[in-house]
């Protein structure tokens, strides 16, 4: 904690707080495996849990990250220059938004939510 104190602080101005958080929580969960590779060499399953290479990573989309917040963490992760996470967060969002909604619904929704 002493070392915490002596660091500075730095703003994250496209970065909500919410979002930090969920952006907190992965890197804990993968601070200590720094070769990290989210996908086993195919991503292209069908499913998080066929392609991950960590168990973890799929309950972290399923059951953590709410669906509204998904586009916020893709932006917050690309902001930050968290490339795995980055990666995740655009294979979650072609599973769920784009399969589910197709890519004209999910074109519009993703219009509506994120006009200046």
């Amino acid at each position: 904690m002493e070392a915490d104190a002596d660091m500075d602080e730095f703003p994250l101005p496209n970065v909500e707080a919410g979002t930090l958080s969920l952006v907190v929580r992965f890197m804990e969960h993968h601070r200590e495996d720094p070769k990290y590779k989210p996908f086993s060499g195919d991503e292209k399953g069908n499913s998080l849990k066929g392609c991950c290479t960590d168990p973890w990573d799929p309950h972290y989309f399923d059951a953590v990250v709410p669906d509204d917040k998904l586009v916020d963490l893709l932006l917050a992760s690309n902001y930050m220059d968290i490339g795995q996470l980055l990666r995740l967060c655009a294979k979650t969002m072609a599973l769920k938004k784009v399969a589910g909604d197709g890519i004209p619904q999910f074109m519009k929704q993703l219009i509506e939510n994120y006009q200046a």
